[in-house]
């Protein structure tokens, strides 16, 4: 965690006095990638992010954890930039000439391959495209 600084602890909110529509109910642990297309479950070294706002608490005031992300080696991070080259192709290459809507269904259908269409609940019967976009336009991350 970062150090806090010493600031003057009126100037953050308390925790319970942010809004509950701007509260991130828990941090988000991005355990997954995308390269070339595929979605990797992630399982080395990830690295923290924090929100530049702090709270107040009773062990004075600190910064809000938000969540973490992966921290790819060099052989990950080398075949992401491989293939995110090879798929921009100076602007012509698939992902650049589609769609957000095709992306966000192209990304749905890696993360639900092998784990059941019935993971998506009530919406099972629409198009994945569909439920993520509608899902996107509420604010929700994830299926």
């Amino acid at each position: 965690m970062p150090k806090s600084v010493r600031v003057n602890d009126a100037f953050f909110p308390l925790a319970e006095e942010i809004p509950p529509a701007h509260r991130l109910a828990a941090p988000v642990e991005q355990t997954e990638d995308l390269i070339d297309g595929e979605i990797r479950r992630w399982r080395g070294e990830v690295r923290e992010v924090f929100s530049p706002v702090q709270v107040r608490g009773a062990s004075g005031t600190k910064p809000v954890r938000l969540g973490s992300y992966p921290l790819l080696d060099e052989e990950e991070a080398g075949a992401a930039l491989i293939a995110a080259v090879a798929a921009y192709d100076q602007g012509r290459g698939y992902w650049p000439t589609i769609g957000v809507a095709e992306r966000i269904g192209h990304a749905a259908r890696e993360r639900i391959a092998g784990r059941g269409v019935e993971q998506l609940g009530a919406d099972r019967d629409e198009p994945v495209e569909e439920v993520c976009v509608q899902r996107l336009e509420r604010g929700v991350v994830g299926l």
